[in-house]
């Protein structure tokens, strides 16, 4: 039996809630707008045994796996890589996968054939179409389009209506957005959701202020609709000498607070039709693709499909640019030369097309050499005498 005083007290609570519903006095449930009509909050927690809990846990299927151990059912999963990477590619075929039931990729599907709604901000269905379709040309000299590959009908397509010019007049528009693609989702009866990209979400997707309330607001469809949802993310230029990391992942703190796995691609230096897998965060499988055992796809055309095939697993070395000690050492000279001369961080990078935080690198690097000390190590003790010589200036 609950003891006096804390019943007491949980009536305090329930009267509280309806005399600030009565006096219009802030809310707890936030709605599209506010109604004279204001009903009191729910009550936020619950408290139950452990044990009873997790018997009642048991008791519910195990969830399936979406793509092996990188995404599984009920799982908010973010797949971030640089542009050029096949992202997009790769959730396509994810979600043709999830919608037949059956890999392509290489990858389990566990789930029997299912609803997946696919939300592509990223290509036109222009651009969508020549990826997946055979090109030829006539006797009129123009590119046509045959022997269409057949996506599962449980897969769909979620765009903007084109007719529909709302992007500047709506105040609230990343409200707006989430409140139409929430509206869709429940109309198409899909509870894969797969979201290309991330940053058409909002017009600051990758700031602290938006991502907060993005991530609840997909973790709030996750658990009240039983929904498994894929989000992609652009990253950075990023310097191909190092090993993928979470960093790479704008916004990163926010998101990975949120996601329940992640993973990323990766170029190869080995070959231009080679990408790897790495995973970052797992809640529910298994942290299979570590920097010590990246997954290793071919990602091509063939005929009428763009996709990834798994072809084995290796380090992550094995896929990094190896930088000799002369192209480090005219690097690191054009970042301080240029900067000397006044040009900006973002222009070194954009001109040199390497990374920003690569050039704040250098840049530092610069600053300790002439203080005598420095940081960059190279292979050859030579190259590294010669070095430490032409930074000790005064």
């Amino acid at each position: 039996m609950m003891p006096q005083a804390v019943t007491h007290e949980l009536q305090k609570l329930d009267e509280m809630e309806h005399r600030r519903a009565r006096n219009n006095v802030a809310p707890l449930m936030v709605g599209d707008r506010f109604d004279q009509q204001v009903e009191p909050a729910p009550k936020l927690f619950t408290c139950r045994p452990w044990g009873e809990v997790m018997e009642e846990a048991s008791r519910r299927p195990v969830p399936k796996k979406f793509a092996g151990d990188v995404w599984g059912e009920g799982e908010l999963a973010i797949l971030f890589a640089e542009t050029g990477c096949g992202k997009t590619a790769l959730a396509v075929q994810f979600g043709n996968d999830i919608a037949s039931g059956e890999s392509t990729t290489g990858l389990a599907v566990e789930t029997e054939t299912q609803l997946v709604a696919y939300d592509d901000q990223e290509l036109t269905d222009t651009q969508q179409v020549r990826r997946y379709a055979d090109e030829y040309r006539n006797g009129d000299g123009q590119k046509h389009l045959t022997n269409l590959f057949q996506f599962h009908p449980n897969f769909m397509r979620v765009e903007m209506n084109p007719a529909v010019h709302v992007f500047e007049r709506i105040a609230d528009w990343e409200g707006y957005f989430q409140r139409e693609l929430d509206r869709v989702v429940l109309e198409s009866k899909a509870k894969v959701i797969i979201i290309d990209n991330i940053s058409a979400l909002s017009h600051e997707s990758e700031k602290q202020k938006f991502a907060l309330p993005l991530m609840t607001r997909l973790n709030e469809w996750k658990k009240e609709r039983g929904l498994s949802i894929l989000v992609l993310a652009h990253t950075p230029k990023r310097d191909e000498t190092r090993p993928l990391s979470l960093n790479d992942l704008a916004g990163s703190r926010i998101l990975a607070n949120f996601a329940d796995s992640i993973f990323a691609l990766g170029k190869s230096a080995v070959d231009t039709k080679i990408r790897y897998l790495k995973q970052f965060k797992v809640r529910s499988g298994e942290l299979v693709y570590s920097a010590e055992n990246v997954g290793v796809f071919r990602f091509e055309k063939t005929d009428n499909h763009l996709g990834f095939s798994l072809i084995g697993h290796s380090k992550e070395s094995a896929h990094l640019v190896h930088q000799t000690d002369e192209a480090k050492e005219k690097l690191i000279a054009d970042v301080q030369s240029m900067s000397a001369a006044g040009k900006s961080q973002r222009e070194i990078a954009s001109e040199l097309q390497i990374s920003l935080g690569m050039v704040n690198r250098h840049l530092k690097t610069a600053k300790a050499s002439t203080n005598g000390r420095s940081q960059i190590v190279f292979n050859d003790p030579v190259k590294q005498s010669q070095w430490e010589k032409k930074c000790s200036w005064e």
